[in-house]
This record gives structure tokens, C-alpha cells and sequence, in this order.
């Protein structure tokens, strides 16, 4: 059965991230075979990505989503992802499918890491996506051990004896 990934990014994102998760999903049907198809939308900025989302989720019948968003250095661009962060979780809700939210915040990382970060973390989400649809039994084997995506993982917690 076809499997189809939405994509929201924003005009306002300065690396396409977008393109990188739609090449891991172009490789990911050509290595497992896999039906797998995806929609893309572009909205202007934060405040509609959920809106956007949520349409992709119900009206076009995706699957899951991945939301990609640039957030600016500004504590009014940290206000504005915040708010898109509250609208996402409502969008996952009232869809009642996930949606995956991408976001680089330019605060957290130096200039020239970036662009890089930006990369690595559209990739990361893409195979986290195509592995909560295809019900990729790897999936399982990342449970529990620190792993996070686009960025170093943190170290497995054991119980000290």
C-alpha cells in the first residue's frame, strides 16, 4: 500500500531542508523497494505550518508529516517557533497522526555549522518518518538509547548498582 509523506517548509528557511528529507525518501524507495511518495508545501513562515500540515494530514491524506522551520536569533522568532510548536501538537491531535517537527534554531549553532545541522537534521527526520510508516522493525532498535536527530547523541543512562 502507498505510503505518502507531507512536507511543510517555510519561505523563511535559509537551507533548503526540505530537499534533503525528499532525497532520503527518493533513495529509501529505490533501496526497499517501498511505496513511497510525498507532497510538499511552502508557507511564508511559522504561524502556518500547522495549518498546513493538518491540511496535508486530512485533505491530501498523507500519512505523517515533517514540518521543516528556520527560527531567527530574535526572542521574537523564539516566541514565533513556540507558538507553532503549540499549533503542531494540536494539529497531531485533531489529525490523530504524527507530525515531525524539524526546527533549527540559528541561536543554537554558530554560523558555519548551520548549514550542516540544517542537513543532517532534514535527513534524520526524513528516516524517522519513513520508519514509523513502513513499520520498519529498525525502529524498534532505536528505542531507549540516546539517539537524536541531526545532532551527537546523549549517553545511555544505566542504574548504578
Amino acid at each position: 500500500m502507498m505510503k505518502k509523506i507531507g512536507i511543510v517548509d517555510t519561505a523563511f528557511s535559509r537551507v533548503d531542508m526540505a530537499k534533503f528529507a525528499i532525497q532520503q525518501i527518493e533513495q529509501a524507495k529505490q533501496i526497499c523497494n517501498s511505496e513511497l511518495t510525498w507532497l510538499k508545501a511552502t508557507v511564508p513562515g511559522h504561524k502556518e505550518v500547522a495549518v498546513e500540515a493538518l491540511r496535508l494530514l486530512e485533505q491530501e491524506q498523507c500519512d505523517i508529516c515533517i514540518v521543516f522551520g528556520w527560527v531567527g536569533p530574535k526572542a521574537l522568532d523564539l516566541t514565533s517557533a513556540h507558538e507553532a510548536a503549540i499549533a503542531l501538537a494540536m494539529a497531531k491531535v485533531q489529525a490523530r497522526k504524527h507530525v515531525l517537527e524539524c526546527f533549527i534554531f540559528e541561536s543554537q549553532h554558530e554560523q558555519d555549522a548551520l548549514f550542516e545541522a540544517a542537513s543532517q537534521r532534514a535527513v534524520a527526520h526524513a528516516k524517522s518518518a519513513i520508519s514509523m510508516i513502513t513499520d520498519d522493525p529498525a525502529w524498534v532498535v532505536h528505542s531507549s538509547i540516546g539517539d537524536r536527530e541531526g545532532e551527537a547523541n546523549a549517553s545511555v543512562l544505566e542504574a548504578i548498582s
